[in-house]
């Protein structure tokens, strides 16, 4: 499928930190499957859209984990 002037626009990503960042829009498709917090033991400290962008991240780039920037949880 060939990229039209509407769509080029839709999906370009050069506001992002990196290209693999999720939007909001991408998020709010996600966030639903992710695991729910639980009542009991300790509170959940890493933000799980920060895992899911490091993830992308390595996936786009084919770096491994211990080599993702250090600002990726």
């Amino acid at each position: 499928m060939a990229w039209t002037e509407i769509t080029r626009a839709q999906y370009r990503r050069d506001d992002l930190e990196y290209a693999s960042d999720l939007r909001d829009a991408e998020w709010a498709l996600i966030a639903p499957l992710m695991p729910e917090k639980k009542r009991l033991g300790r509170p959940r400290r890493t933000d799980l859209r920060r895992v899911m962008e490091a993830i992308l991240y390595i996936v786009t780039t084919g770096c491994q984990w211990r080599q993702l920037p250090r600002h990726f949880p």
